[in-house]
Formats: structure tokens, C-alpha cells, sequence
């Protein structure tokens, strides 16, 4: 306890010794973070291909009643409309940041409240809310030539949607 008190102290009393390098090295280091918080962006369109796996992976979790893993992908899909506002809030002259939380937010929490009950029909409706929401938000966002639809066929062949009979 004595030594954390000393070296409380010391830090304390280094920090407040204020000199030209240390004002120096403050701005290098201001620097550097900036560089380092520019250097990764994911481009739109890999975010977008993000989305739609979980998208399509959120329906046959929820078709099987995998209620664990719906509410894994409903999540990754939320992480990705955060992506688009945080690295694209802009993406060929639309405010896609602004648009995409706005017009997605809402077949998120109805997907999310559906999972929540465990409530198949209610998951399949707001299932189909959230893939008419992403359409709409394609149109706002001058990208209405990409439909978005419920999957017909799974092609994560690689991983198991249903649950196991507990």
C-alpha cells in the first residue's frame, strides 16, 4: 500500500513537470492517434455483404427456433448499421449514417422483441419488416436496384441452425 502511495505520488508529481519535449511529444502523439483512427475503413459494400449474411443467417436461426443464434445475427446486423454511421455517414451523396440507423432501427427492435418471446410467427412478420425496411432504405439511398429478399435456399451449408432437443 505504501508503494502505490509512492508511486501515486511520483507520477503525479512527473506529470505536472510540464517542458517543451513533453509538449512535443503530446502533439506526436495526437498525431499518431489520428493517423491510427483513419487508418481502418471497411468499404461500404463489404459492410453491406456483412449485413446480408447475418440477415440471411437471423432467418433460418429463427425459422429453427434457434433463438440464441437469431439474437446473435440480429446483433451483427445492428454492429453493421453502426459501421455504415460510424466509417460512411456519407456514401455517394447521401447522409447513409443518418438514413441507415433511422430507417433500420425499428425491424431491428421488432426482430429483437419476436426472438425475445420466442414467438416464431411474430419473428417471421418482423422478419419481413426488417427485409422491407433494408429495401427502403436502398431506395432513400439511391440503390434501389438491390432487393433484398427472405432467403429461399441456405447457403451457410457449413454451419447447423437448429438447436439441440434439451
Amino acid at each position: 500500500m505504501k508503494h502505490c502511495i509512492y508511486l501515486t505520488l511520483a507520477i503525479f508529481i512527473f506529470s505536472s513537470c510540464g517542458n517543451k519535449n513533453d509538449k512535443l511529444l503530446e502533439l506526436k502523439v495526437k498525431e499518431l492517434e489520428k493517423k491510427v483512427s483513419e487508418s481502418y475503413k471497411p468499404e461500404f459494400s463489404a459492410i453491406m455483404i456483412g449485413i446480408q449474411a447475418h440477415h440471411q443467417k437471423l432467418y433460418f436461426s429463427g425459422l429453427n427456433k434457434n433463438w440464441e443464434l437469431a439474437q446473435y445475427n440480429i446483433h451483427e446486423i445492428e454492429e453493421g448499421i453502426e459501421q455504415i454511421e460510424e466509417y460512411h455517414p456519407e456514401h455517394d451523396g447521401v447522409n447513409t449514417g443518418k438514413i441507415a440507423g433511422q430507417m433500420i432501427d425499428a425491424g431491428i427492435e421488432m426482430v429483437e422483441d419476436a426472438i425475445k418471446q420466442k414467438n416464431d410467427t411474430l419473428f417471421l412478420e418482423s422478419f419481413d419488416a426488417l427485409t422491407n425496411s433494408c429495401n427502403a432504405c436502398h431506395l432513400v439511398s439511391k440503390h434501389g436496384f438491390i432487393k433484398i429478399k427472405t432467403p429461399s435456399v441456405n447457403t451457410f451449408s457449413n454451419q447447423e441452425f437448429k438447436t439441440e432437443n434439451k
